[in-house]
């Protein structure tokens, strides 16, 4: 039996608030012809994710490797995650405690971190040294890798009429790295994260947790795998 390794955020994290008391079933685990394992951190980085996959490829020596990348506005330090970013009301905000909550002030008023084009080169970077962890990748997002106000105005100048900002970082890392990508999944119509697949979809609200919650649900768990597991099935069968 095959192995599939799957790294993501709080989308696959069995101990996310969101989850608890819940007998979720996270879309890889779906293929029931191989052995799964989920690796979940609740906020985490899309560094932490990388280091993660590292090491679990080390641990579990996977047979396909599925990165489930997150949200560019955060840090990392081990397990410790801190987000930044802005509200709707256009109140800044940092999720970490105590120190953790001023180095993510620092970081992105004091530092050229979070500023989007440095974001799309950190990550194709990311995307590139998982390809060089393993062969047989299949990278996508979890929730969208931009999707907070604070980048508006920024995306806006390049941006096309009717084009997500999302959708427009998909392309630049296509059109800067292809090689970074399956061929399968080189083509505007891959829906490339699972938070933008769902949003498309009439059901909508029984596919998340709901309550202001966008966390997949089971629902949006099991029609993930049905749209991504026609992908993936060209790379792990």
């Amino acid at each position: 039996m095959k192995k599939i390794l799957a790294i993501g955020d709080s989308y696959l994290d069995q101990e996310c608030d969101s989850y608890k008391g819940q007998d979720i079933k996270f879309w890889p685990e779906y293929f029931d012809d191989a052995s799964v394992v989920v690796i979940g951190g609740s906020g985490a980085s899309n560094d932490w994710i990388l280091n993660t996959t590292f090491d679990a490829i080390q641990e579990h020596k996977p047979d396909l490797v599925i990165c489930q990348w997150s949200q560019s506005m955060r840090l990392s330090f081990h397990n410790k995650h801190v987000s930044v970013g802005f509200d709707k009301d256009d109140n800044f905000y940092s999720t970490g405690r105590g120190a953790l909550k001023n180095v993510g002030e620092r970081v992105y008023f004091d530092s050229d971190h979070f500023r989007v084009d440095i974001l799309i080169k950190y990550m194709l970077r990311r995307i590139k040294m998982a390809n060089a962890f393993h062969k047989n990748v299949f990278h996508v997002f979890g929730p969208n890798f931009f999707n907070h106000t604070h980048f508006k105005e920024e995306m806006d100048v390049v941006k096309r009429p009717g084009q997500t900002r999302s959708r427009l970082v998909y392309e630049h890392m296509l059109q800067n790295m292809p090689e970074a990508f399956a061929p399968i999944v080189q083509t505007r119509d891959f829906m490339f994260s699972q938070e933008n697949f769902l949003k498309l979809q009439r059901d909508y609200d029984k596919l998340i947790i709901g309550n202001g919650d966008v966390h997949p649900s089971n629902e949006g768990h099991y029609l993930t795998y049905k749209y991504f597991s026609k992908y993936i099935r060209m790379l792990y069968d």
